[in-house]
């Protein structure tokens, strides 16, 4: 469970100077308190930041006021703030200090020497932000674990730490026991690992990747033509069909032959032909008599007076209108 407590420090100040700027958790990775109580400082910079969001100016009471007086209804005024944490060269956490009347009374009439910061950490004893802090005259003094109204916030932002660590650690290979050097390490192996790969095998690869997406690439295209082709041999069929059935409709064919016109358009140079053809030739059925829908019983010898028409306005002799018109069959 989350917990807070406390340590104490020295406040070193000659004359009149009060001291700007204070140190709140003294540099690790292990911090221990007078009481015997020891704590995790090994993520410092990580420790300011979270102190920092919490609130631009945390409070100093006098022996610990806030959290001892201010529950049973009674004063705890502050005698200064602290602001703008961040992590020393040396490890340690220090933080601008603004005093107030009460604090540079006390101070300078030497009432109060030490600087007790109050904090929150974990389970593991890892001290993840820093609330606030007292002037004190007992370093030895044991405070009991207090909930605060931040409690919230350091549990959730300590969940999401485990959920993205278990993560990592899923990814790396590594138990749930792992420790943040092993991570580290493992990660530097992983690194070394990929940039010592043989120059070849990175070649097969990116070659192996490369015509992946080639073939890929084909295949979408191939795809694309065939449907483009599916798309415009119906659009060619159905003008096909349209200008025979204009032409029948004119009354210059007979819809008897209807699919043997429709076969000798199959391509774009025989339906310009069959235009040319249809628009020389003069309307030679009745529009309102039309012929027989069956081909004439001596249609596989001899060909209709407007086949024969048709084949010598195209340049054809009989047999070869004929031979053209079993091949369309």
């Amino acid at each position: 469970m989350n917990g807070q407590s406390s340590l104490f420090l020295s406040l070193n100040f000659e004359g009149d100077e009060l001291p700007t700027k204070i140190t709140v958790v003294p540099a690790g990775p292990t911090v221990a308190g007078r009481d015997g109580r020891v704590w995790k400082n090994a993520n410092p910079a990580k420790v300011a930041a979270a102190s920092n969001r919490r609130l631009p100016l945390l409070p100093i009471d006098i022996n610990h006021a806030t959290d001892l007086s201010a529950p049973k209804g009674g004063d705890s005024p502050a005698c200064g703030w602290f602001k703008s944490l961040s992590a020393e060269a040396d490890g340690s956490i220090r933080a601008e200090v603004e005093w107030n009347e009460i604090g540079r009374d006390a101070l300078l009439a030497k009432k109060y020497r030490y600087i007790s910061p109050v904090f929150n950490h974990n389970a593991a004893g890892e001290i993840n932000c820093v609330l606030r802090a007292a002037l004190t005259n007992s370093p030895n003094l044991d405070l009991p674990a207090l909930n605060s109204d931040n409690r919230t916030f350091e549990n959730n932002e300590n969940h999401t730490e485990e959920k993205m660590k278990g993560q990592l650690l899923a990814v790396l290979g590594l138990p749930e026991t792992a420790t943040d050097e092993e991570i580290v390490a493992a990660i530097k192996t992983l690194k070394e690992k990929n940039a010592s790969a043989p120059t070849d095998d990175k070649t097969a690869l990116q070659t192996e990747n490369l015509r992946a997406a080639l073939n890929a690439a084909n295949e979408k295209a191939a795809a694309a033509e065939k449907q483009v082709a599916e798309i415009n041999a119906a659009a060619f069929r159905k003008e096909v069909e349209d200008t025979v059935a204009g032409a029948i409709a004119a009354g210059k064919f007979v819809p008897a032959n209807r699919e043997n016109l429709v076969g000798l358009c199959s391509t774009r140079e025989g339906l310009d032909a069959f235009v040319k053809i249809a628009e020389a030739t003069p309307a030679i059925v009745d529009g309102k008599v039309q012929a027989p829908a069956a081909p004439p019983p001596d249609s596989k010898t001899a060909l209709c007076a407007e086949e024969t028409e048709f084949a010598k306005s195209a340049g054809y002799s009989e047999d070869e209108w004929k031979k053209l018109k079993e091949a369309s069959k």
